[in-house]
C-alpha cells in the first residue's frame, strides 16, 4: 500500500518543499497551485517556520486578520476548477491547532451568495467537516460525528472523504477510523470557477481566520481506503 500520490492531488500543501523562487506557498502536485501569501506574511519566511518541538516545517495559520493565502493567479484558478472533484473526494489536515473554533476555515472557494463551492471548516470548535452546494444551491456536507481533541500541544491528523451521490462518509483522526456522516443533497459539487481560492479564511479574508501550526494540507479527487489513509496518517505523525 502507498500513500496517495502528490501527482494525483488537487493541490498540496507541504512547507517542507519549500517556498517557490517568487515567494510563493509552493504545490507540490502537478498543477502548480501555488498560493500568494497574505499582507500579514512578511519576508524572509513569509510564514513558513520550522517547530522547536519537533523540526518539522510548518506554516503558520495566525488566527487574524490576512493571515491567509490565496490563489491569485488566474491561471492557477482556472487548472484548480478544472480538477475540481464534484463527487468522491479526500482532505488531508495536519496540524498543531491553537484554539480551534466554529466556522473556522482550513480551505475555501465558496462564492459569496454560498450557492457554489465548498469549504474545509470547522462546523463546531471539535468536528471538521466537508461543506458545499450543489447545482441548485443546496447544502451537502460531511462532518466528524462526536468530538475531537484538536485543543492541546499535539499535532492532528485528520482525513476526510465523501462521495455527495452515494451519501458515503468516511474519517480518520490520527489514523483511526473514526464515525463521519453525509448530510444534505446527495447531487454533486458545483463550483463558481470567478471565485478566489482561499487557506486559513472564508473568501475575501474577512472572517473565519484558521489558527494553529500547517505541517500539511492536501486535496484528492476521490475517497480514499482505509489503508491509504492509516498509511498517510502514519507518516505525517511520525514527521510532524
Amino acid at each position: 500500500m502507498k500513500l496517495p500520490s502528490y501527482q494525483d492531488a488537487v493541490f498540496v500543501l507541504d512547507p517542507a518543499a519549500g517556498l517557490t523562487d517568487g515567494n510563493l506557498w509552493r504545490d507540490s502536485g502537478k498543477r502548480g497551485l501555488h498560493w500568494t501569501p497574505g499582507a500579514a506574511y512578511v519576508a524572509p519566511n513569509y510564514g513558513y517556520a520550522v517547530s522547536t518541538a519537533n523540526g518539522a516545517p510548518y506554516v503558520l495559520a495566525g488566527g487574524a486578520a490576512n493571515f491567509l493565502a490565496t490563489l491569485a493567479d488566474a491561471n492557477q484558478r482556472a487548472r484548480m476548477y478544472a480538477a475540481a472533484p464534484t463527487t468522491g473526494m479526500t482532505f488531508v489536515l495536519a496540524q498543531r491547532f491553537s484554539v480551534p473554533t466554529a466556522a473556522d476555515i482550513v480551505f475555501g472557494c465558496l462564492n459569496a451568495a454560498a450557492t457554489r463551492g465548498l469549504q474545509l471548516d470547522f462546523a463546531t470548535a471539535d468536528r471538521l467537516r466537508i461543506v458545499g452546494r450543489d447545482g441548485a444551491g443546496a447544502a451537502l456536507s460531511v462532518s466528524l460525528t462526536a468530538a475531537a481533541p484538536f485543543t492541546g500541544p499535539r499535532t492532528r491528523v485528520v482525513i476526510l472523504s465523501m462521495d455527495s451521490t452515494q451519501g458515503l462518509a468516511r474519517a480518520w483522526l490520527d489514523g483511526e477510523g473514526v464515525g463521519a456522516a453525509h448530510a444534505g443533497s446527495t447531487n454533486p459539487v458545483a463550483y463558481d470557477d470567478t471565485v478566489i481560492p482561499t487557506l486559513f479564511a472564508s473568501v475575501g479574508g474577512a472572517v473565519g481566520y484558521n489558527d494553529g501550526q500547517v505541517f500539511f494540507a492536501g486535496w484528492w479527487p476521490f475517497v480514499v481506503s482505509d489503508s491509504e489513509a492509516r498509511v498517510t496518517s502514519r507518516w505525517l505523525l511520525d514527521r510532524t
